[in-house]
């Protein structure tokens, strides 16, 4: 089971059959549609193969990762407050240096 954030991704193996399923909120164990059945004479390794390119073009780890790597969008008070800050904490490494102290 992958996680990220409240989002939770579970892969169901029943017998000739590998089904993805998600938990999100109040979306419980909710069947996402991608299942990949196993074709007669099928190995086990191809039919990993075929699922993995099924979740890839279904776009369900693009927004995983969305999801998991998440930022909220800051302020532009906050972003200039933060940037003023670290030009001060600059200039005091560079005068430190500049009398020998760091």
């Amino acid at each position: 089971m992958a996680r990220a954030g409240q989002y939770a991704l579970e892969l169901i193996v029943i017998h000739d059959r590998i089904r993805l399923s998600y938990n999100y909120g109040v979306y419980q164990n909710k069947n996402m549609g991608i299942e990949v059945k196993r074709k007669q004479g099928e190995s086990a390794s191809a039919l990993m193969f075929n699922f993995s390119k099924r979740i890839k073009r279904s776009g369900v780890l693009k927004e995983a990762r969305r999801r998991l790597f998440y930022a909220r969008t800051v302020s532009r008070i906050k972003r200039k407050a933060s940037a003023l800050q670290k030009d001060k904490k600059k200039k005091e490494i560079d005068r430190a240096r500049k009398l020998g102290i760091a």
